[in-house]
């Protein structure tokens, strides 16, 4: 490890009360961007230019922010991933056709309008024919008027 790079590190690790610049602490709103930004994600680059260092009130570098933020960057994605996947089945269950629509379209890779799946379901001797199939096609919403 570099000597500069120890130095961020000790600058986040440091314990209070050893003499040397305070070490940088994120806030919880910091915290809630840089998951949010690295969800997205967001080049490191990019999301350390918006956190700003109290201390000298510039932004901090890429290499204090993997130090500092190292749990929420690893875990952005799927934090993002979970809420998502949660207001879905919530919005499903509530009985929402966007949500179901934007599920199937997801789940079984519709990725053009029009585009149709046929599922074939047994009758009640268990037989699977023509007779008994469900066809789903997904169509674009018309555009309000406005």
């Amino acid at each position: 490890m570099s000597r500069e790079a120890k130095f961020k590190e000790d600058r986040v690790r440091r314990i209070a009360g050893k003499g040397g610049p305070k070490p940088f602490v994120p806030t919880q709103a910091q915290r809630e961007m840089v998951i949010a930004l690295a969800a997205i994600p967001r080049p490191n680059k990019m999301i350390a230019s918006l956190i700003i260092n109290p201390a000298d009130g510039k932004p901090i570098d890429e290499e204090l922010l993997a130090l500092a933020f190292a749990d929420e960057i690893k875990q952005a994605q799927a934090k993002y991933d979970l809420l998502c996947s949660q207001t879905i089945v919530s919005r499903m269950k509530a009985g929402s056709d966007a949500m179901v629509a934007l599920w199937a379209r997801n789940k079984f890779g519709w990725d053009r309008p029009n585009q149709t799946m046929t599922f074939r379901v047994p009758d009640q001797n268990g037989d699977i024919g023509d007779d008994n199939k469900i066809i789903i096609e997904l169509v674009r919403a018309p555009k309000r008027e406005g």
